[in-house]
């Protein structure tokens, strides 16, 4: 064999490990993605990890020092008492001022619940924020901190409860596809009834 075709073999070899390593080690190619638990996050635009361990993550915004605490609570789908019980807490504390509090369901089904608040006592903290919402088998708790709005609040929130997705790396649970809360089934009986 000439020369010139082994080294064009040895360059192809190296080239197919390469491609199979980067798409062994990354689960979702194009987009910043972090695990949490079984599940991966594709991260907001600017976002990068501060510190994450088995079942939570932290990112951070080193521009604006906005901060996103998710974490992964297990697998019942117990989102909307959580938040109700949260909402009665932070209603009754008198370092705290609710804004509001929504819920709103992303374009794949997932109904998040949000409340905006403002802590009294810490003026570098501005907008903040603590929602829990059931996606794939899961229920999980976000906290976002020293936003300069609401609606940016709400619009993180969603995206991250839009892009959660399982790390089929990691062993799952008995779930095949997401199961939705009460209100997302009821939503799709009103759209099925309208059909």
């Amino acid at each position: 064999m000439d020369k010139r075709w082994i080294l064009i073999l040895i360059i192809m070899i190296i080239a197919i490990l390469c491609g199979y390593y980067i798409t062994q080690s990354s689960p979702n190619v194009g987009n910043a993605v972090a695990n949490i638990n079984k599940s991966s996050v594709t991260l907001p635009y600017g976002f990068s990890v501060k510190h994450s361990d088995a079942g939570s993550i932290e990112l951070i915004n080193k521009n604006t020092l906005e901060s996103i605490y998710l974490e992964d609570l297990g697998k019942n789908d117990n989102a909307k008492s959580l938040f109700d019980n949260q909402l009665k807490k932070i209603s009754k504390t008198d370092n705290y001022k609710v804004m509001d509090h929504i819920s709103n369901t992303t374009s794949n089904g997932v109904t998040v619940y949000i409340v905006h608040y403002i802590d009294l006592n810490n003026t570098n903290f501005k907008n903040q924020s603590i929602s829990y919402f059931y996606t794939w088998g899961h229920t999980f708790y976000a906290k976002l901190s020293c936003f300069d709005s609401a609606d940016s609040i709400t619009e993180k929130t969603l995206f991250i409860a839009e892009t959660i997705q399982p790390d089929y790396k990691k062993p799952q649970d008995d779930n095949k596809q997401p199961e939705q809360s009460e209100d997302g089934v009821k939503l799709n009986r009103t759209i099925k009834a309208q059909d």
